[in-house]
């Protein structure tokens, strides 16, 4: 039995159309399991401190976090997040997120900052007399009037 023409052309998208879809599942289960390595390192990593930190005395988590960065050549800020990441979610089941969840999105959404400080830029430095908080009062209604203006537009 032949096929016409119309049908092979039909076979063919069906075909093709499996192709891209088993593409793009390889592609999201293979990002979900990069990061999903990723938390589960960081998470690893601060357990491990943590459960070790009874044996540096009186040393704060903050100067713990400061002599393992510097032995293990990561940042001080990334070995406080992994510690904290422990203590915040000490079950990796109980991390929302699903597939969409990454280390990323742990740090700036999930983990609070506490001391988190607003950048002001050089162009509302020239405010003499007003303090920070007033300069960065002012930097957000100058950048909502302004939004997409470089500083040097304005």
């Amino acid at each position: 039995m032949e096929i016409t023409k119309k049908e092979y052309i039909q076979l063919q998208e069906l075909w093709y159309q499996s192709l891209i879809d088993d593409c793009e599942a390889i592609i999201t289960e293979t990002v979900f399991t990069s990061r999903w390595i990723l938390i589960e390192g960081y998470h690893s990593l601060g357990k491990r401190i943590l459960i070790e930190s009874e044996k540096f005395g009186d040393l704060t988590i903050s100067d713990i976090a400061t002599h393992v960065a510097k032995d293990v050549g990561k940042s001080k800020r990334t070995i406080q997040r992994a510690i904290q990441f422990a203590r915040r979610y000490p079950d990796l089941d109980e991390l929302p997120g699903g597939k969409n969840i990454s280390w990323h999105k742990i740090c700036n959404n999930l983990l609070p900052t506490g001391t988190h400080k607003v950048a002001v830029p050089s162009y509302i430095r020239y405010l003499d007399g007003l303090d920070r908080k007033q300069k960065i009062e002012m930097y957000s209604k100058l950048h909502k009037e302004f939004r997409g203006l470089k500083p040097d537009e304005l």
